[in-house]
């Protein structure tokens, strides 16, 4: 799941900024619109054997928003950063503390 909520290690965020901008790309590829998805994963534990798959606190709320659905043109470099701010945007309306280095690095 992608989360800004806390400053991850340059290769980890260097790794979920890849893996939206290839999904951009796989879009354009197959020319089908980029459908941004912000999740705010908190409801979620960590897993003993899957860390990304650890049992879910009914007690939690889930937030989950899509975006309008947005076609690639050139590069994608827009697009991507439309994806990267819809996410930032919406994390930080649900109360997640999003490091700056994202919120300034991705804005436009």
């Amino acid at each position: 799941p992608l989360s800004y909520s806390h400053r991850p290690p340059e290769a980890l965020h260097s790794i979920r900024q890849r893996l939206i901008l290839w999904g951009v790309k796989l879009a354009q590829r197959a020319g089908v619109p980029v459908v941004p998805l912000a999740l705010k994963t908190d409801f979620q534990g960590n897993g003993r054997i899957i860390k990304d798959m650890g049992a879910v606190d009914p007690g939690k709320e889930l937030y989950i928003k899509f975006g309008n659905p947005m076609f690639v043109e050139g590069k994608g470099q827009d697009i991507h950063k439309k994806v990267v701010k819809f996410i930032v945007e919406n994390l930080k309306s649900w109360g997640v503390k999003v490091h700056p280095d994202v919120s300034m690095k991705n804005s436009g």
